[in-house]
């Protein structure tokens, strides 16, 4: 299920926002009038898409809109012709896609369908250096384990890599288990 949180003042714009992310998928949508209130709505919930039109009653709309575009979630900013070259910079560089306004309907179709993919990939990626990080903090522990083998039992590294790997199998455990295990044994010695 993707969710979505629109912020805007204008009722008329609601309508036709929602319609479109709901043709791009979008199942859960949740509006806001005002920055405060989108603020407050993604402290408590974790939205894929966040769409600001600017200006807002209570702000510009920009940093209600960067706060969206943090972690793997992304945001859209419809914003006036007028915006300043920094902010527009500063936006991007958070990760908010800004459309100046008017926008043609299959450009905002167009760029919630560009932030779905942008979203994926982040997601895709973000997993990916989860298991590599998991792999580092394995290689760290099993070379930590087998240090120890060397130290104690004075092997070789070979010998020691051999002794980790042969347990593993023995045992039918991985060989960041058997490696803890080593630690545990020798570390106190």
């Amino acid at each position: 299920m993707k969710t979505a949180l629109i912020v805007s003042a204008s009722g008329d714009k609601n309508g036709v926002l929602a319609g479109g992310l709901k043709e791009n998928g979008y199942t859960d949508i949740q509006i806001c009038t005002g920055a405060t209130d989108a603020r407050a709505a993604l402290r408590e919930a974790d939205f894929d898409l966040t769409v600001v039109v600017a200006p807002l009653p209570d702000g510009s709309g920009a940093e209600p809109a960067k706060e969206a575009a943090q972690g793997n979630n992304q945001a859209i900013l419809l914003a006036a012709a007028g915006l300043e070259p920094k902010t527009l910079e500063k936006l991007e560089e958070a990760g908010v896609f800004v459309l100046i306004k008017p926008v043609s309907r299959d450009a905002f179709l167009t760029a919630a369908r560009l932030a779905g993919v942008v979203r994926a990939r982040l997601a895709r990626l973000t997993g990916e250096n989860l298991h590599l990080k998991a792999a580092v903090e394995d290689i760290r522990v099993i070379d930590r384990a087998k240090l120890l083998l060397i130290q104690n039992l004075r092997v070789s590294e070979a010998e020691a890599h051999r002794y980790i790997e042969k347990h593993a199998m023995d045992m039918r455990q991985n060989r960041r288990t058997v490696a803890e295990n080593i630690i545990r044994t020798y570390d106190n010695s």
